[in-house]
């Protein structure tokens, strides 16, 4: 049985110790902290965290610039769709998997979101200009919408799609806290189910 993920554009945790739920997704609004969020999840779980290390595969995979595949990354582009597929499914013609993880047991997706101006206020930080910050705020998501409803046929985010939707305003260790025990509370209830 192979223990690798399907690829998904979002960062994930993978625990490989024998956790039911082997797969945390978190997925999130641009400017929400995500990132932050899971790396901190992965530190406190001990699990492997693929985020940027999704980019770096891609890149190297492709002889391109890191950049260049960030820059493609969750829009509606051919390009990267095809590249993607050659990397991860050996062709071209097959479509990247759902985003629609409710059926499988062994994943826990969740969504982080935040107010437009905590938003702002991380994106200021890391690219320095408020001009930029704003754009980066008003395309992002958009794109990433696109990008869901073009390549999976869903509406993202929907909330039907995740176990849970967290706002990152309470700050992010206590967001990374409640996902935690939300993620034990779950793994209790599966132990408990299959007793």
């Amino acid at each position: 049985m192979e223990n690798r993920a399907p690829f998904t554009p979002w960062p994930r945790l993978i625990n490989c110790q024998g956790i039911m739920k082997q797969i945390l997704i978190i997925d999130r609004e641009f400017g929400a902290g995500g990132g932050d969020i899971a790396k901190l999840l992965a530190a406190r779980l001990n699990w492997k965290l693929f985020d940027e290390a999704l980019s770096e595969e891609i890149a190297r995979l492709a002889r391109i610039p890191v950049k260049v595949c960030h820059r493609h990354e969750e829009r509606t582009d051919p390009w990267l769709q095809r590249l993607i597929n050659i990397i991860w499914r050996g062709t071209f013609d097959r479509n990247l998997p759902s985003p629609d993880l409710r059926h499988h047991t062994d994943t826990f997706p969740v969504f982080l979101y935040a107010s437009r101006e905590l938003k702002f206020q991380r994106v200021l930080k890391r690219v320095g200009d408020a001009r930029e910050a704003v754009e980066l705020l008003d395309n992002m998501d958009e794109d990433r919408k696109k990008f869901v409803k073009h390549y999976h046929g869903v509406n993202w985010p929907d909330r039907q799609l995740f176990q849970a939707m967290f706002n990152t305003g309470i700050g992010d260790e206590n967001t990374a806290e409640a996902i935690l025990q939300l993620l034990n509370a779950a793994n209790r209830n599966e132990k408990g189910d299959k007793a």
